[in-house]
């Protein structure tokens, strides 16, 4: 695959700024097919507007003949109002929206997606469930198992519950039909909770986590059961039905989210759920509970999928799945669409999926346009939801039916810094199997620093955080990010961190806005409060964003990065082989990396007396790829090794010992700014 530039290279600007040699070669290339291989920082969006520009300008392409694509609203919305601006036209909405709105456009048919999809599917749970034993069985498996991933540390009642052996509880006296209230630690109290029960006789006990039968309510759930009886409570084991149609109430929308969810990966893969029971009983033959498990679940999967698809067949409508393959069908059974497109420009391919792949091939078929492409497949991080990176990876071999595709690569980032990318793209490339760039960044590497922030403690995290943030500028944008919404937990013991409360009764994915009351030292000598407003973002979520200070929670218990958990039904979709383990989670890894532009903080679970040891892998391979960045910029205490905080003195600031002066005398260390 080559790429096609002319010997003279004209001044092509968007936004005002002149498009770089790489991104120009790309954008004048009159290849038929051509894919554009980016880097992080490095101007997708600029060069796709830049396309745009420079069809209509130098080519005389008229802009109702250009079709820009991408995979989210909010990524549709950015490129639309930067092709109006550019261009200075009138509405762009024709010219750019998601796949799923163009195959709308061909199907013309009533869409009955998100919260209208996951009540149908509710409704098709409630009657299951209330009709017979066996599903109102796998309902309540189906729940225990999503309380391990992705909602850890959530009861089976949908609360956060931070203390083990208190969900345990709190899931005994659920299943038991016990009114019960979970009442949080915070850091005045060593950050443990408790547990209230009281009936309508005004009979109260207080659970908490010194209590024996607490304590082993996992191996003997009798012995707190016992003790209540004792106190004078009474009640018996809820039913089936009975659990299983509470469960459907307390999560609302998320169960059938969830198993909405696998229907859509189903479909965007084209992997069956009669693949999926087939795969069940071959993996996991050796486990004979795990696979008794499993295909219990896989049965009331199976049941919903099928009613869901007839109910939808028989009413038109669709899903967003269905948008994409009614309209290939459509197309491949001879419909011709009244509108016509030359050029056709697909925004972050490296997460399309086979069906989108399927309908851009049958409206090439109609319409033979131009086909231009950019993506990173560093940053492909959408299995889950039928993304399938090998599309990019085998781009010339799809694409063979138009000519031989001309590939091109933009590899300079205008974001990270120097430091940032080298490590960042020696970490990624560990996947041999990914495609090869050189990114170099653009930017002066003097004033930026990588630092580790060691946390022994779940409580260290917003501690070692809300310390650094004490001593940032005023004017900077701030991401913390963690590997899933769960991480946010670690901030609710701590008030100087505040977000919306009862965020724990919402969804998982996205961002939330946070503020941080910080201490300031005024010119007068005396100290103060001020809010400072950030963002805690999911890796997921902050992709195709940036900030000036990133912290990464880089390794929580060993449930952050990577993340090794996975639902096992989930597990039994097939996988690409990279010759690399764990590849798509080393992706998520170098997202949450390169969103920084000033100072990246990777809050690291260290070990006692060794600040650079860690639990996770990740945090292992970037510590050895730049030791003596990471010694000069992680102060550590010289006596006991664990790390440091950053304190306001006479002299000025300084770096003291964390556990100075109660638990360590360790020596300070000069301070050597932020």
């Amino acid at each position: 695959m080559t790429a096609q530039t002319p010997a003279h290279l004209p001044k092509i600007t968007v936004r005002g700024r002149a498009l770089d040699r790489q991104q120009t070669e790309a954008v004048v290339d009159d290849a038929k097919t051509e894919l554009v291989v980016a880097g992080a920082g490095t101007g997708k969006t600029t060069t796709l507007v830049g396309k745009v520009k420079y069809l209509v300008e130098a080519k005389e392409v008229p802009l109702d003949r250009i079709l820009m694509i991408s995979f989210t609203n909010n990524t549709v919305d950015d490129l639309r109002k930067a092709v109006q601006e550019e261009l200075r036209c009138g509405d762009a909405s024709r010219n750019v929206m998601t796949i799923h709105s163009l195959g709308n456009m061909i199907v013309d048919k009533e869409a009955y997606v998100a919260d209208r999809r996951a009540r149908f599917i509710k409704g098709r749970l409630i009657d299951l469930v209330s009709d017979r034993e066996y599903y109102a069985e796998q309902l309540i498996e189906y729940a225990k198992k999503l309380t391990e991933f992705p909602y850890s540390g959530y009861s089976m009642n949908y609360e956060h519950i931070a203390e083990d052996s208190l969900r345990e509880t709190a899931n005994l006296l659920f299943a038991h039909g016990v009114p019960y209230m979970y009442e949080r630690g915070n850091a005045q109290n060593d950050w443990k909770g408790c547990v209230h029960v009281a009936d309508e006789d005004g009979r109260r006990v207080k659970l908490g986590t010194s209590v024996n039968e607490v304590k082993a309510v996992a191996k003997n759930p009798s012995g707190l059961l016992s003790m209540l009886r004792e106190e004078g409570f009474a009640f018996d084991r809820l039913g089936d039905k009975e659990l299983a149609l509470k469960l459907i109430n307390r999560w609302n929308l998320r169960i059938p989210n969830s198993i909405g969810g696998t229907i859509s990966r189903s479909k965007a893969t084209r992997v069956t759920f009669d693949h999926l029971i087939m795969e069940n009983e071959i993996r996991n033959a050796v486990d004979p509970p795990l696979r008794k498990s499993v295909a219990g679940r896989l049965d009331l999967l199976h049941r919903i999928y099928g009613e869901y698809c007839e109910q939808y067949e028989s009413n038109g409508l669709v899903d967003y799945e269905d948008m994409i393959i009614k309209a290939t069908e459509k197309l491949d059974g001879g419909y011709v669409p009244s509108f016509r497109y030359d050029h056709v420009l697909v925004d972050e391919y490296q997460d399309v999926s086979p069906i989108l792949v399927g309908l851009i091939t049958a409206m090439r078929r109609r319409m033979n346009f131009n086909l231009f492409c950019v993506g990173d497949d560093w940053q492909s991080i959408y299995s889950f939801n039928g993304g399938d990176v090998s599309q990019m990876y085998e781009f010339g071999e799809v694409w063979k039916g138009w000519g031989e595709p001309s590939v091109h690569r933009i590899e300079t980032t205008y974001r990270c810094p120097k430091s940032v990318a080298e490590i960042t793209n020696r970490f990624v490339m560990k996947n041999k199997k990914q495609m090869e760039k050189s990114v170099k960044s653009c930017r002066d590497d003097k004033d930026f620093r990588i630092e580790l922030l060691p946390a022994l403690y779940k409580k260290d995290i917003p501690e070692m955080i809300g310390n650094r943030l004490d001593h940032l500028p005023d004017n900077g944008s701030i991401f913390i990010i963690g590997r899933t919404r769960g991480d946010l937990f670690a901030f609710q013991f701590d008030d100087r961190f505040r977000y919306e409360k009862n965020i724990e009764k919402q969804d998982l994915a996205g961002t939330v806005p946070m503020t941080y009351r910080r201490r300031v030292c005024r010119l007068d000598g005396t100290e103060g409060a001020e809010e400072m407003s950030l963002k805690y973002v999911t890796a997921h979520s902050a992709k195709g964003l940036e900030a000036d200070y990133v912290f990464i929670i880089a390794d929580r218990d060993g449930k952050c990065f990577p993340l090794t958990a996975d639902d096992d039904v989930s597990a039994l979709f097939p996988r690409l082989s990279e010759g690399a383990e764990l590849p798509e989670e080393r992706r998520v890894f170098y997202v949450a990396m390169t969103r920084a532009r000033k100072r990246l903080f990777i809050v690291n679970h260290a070990a006692k007396g060794d600040s650079f040891a860690s639990d996770s892998p990740f945090v292992k391979e970037i510590v050895s790829f730049y030791p003596k960045g990471f010694d000069e910029s992680t102060a550590t205490c010289a006596k006991c090794g664990g790390p440091m905080k950053i304190k306001s003195g006479e002299n000025g600031r300084f770096y003291a010992c964390a556990a100075f002066p109660k638990f360590c005398k360790g020596s300070f260390r000069p301070f050597r700014g932020m």
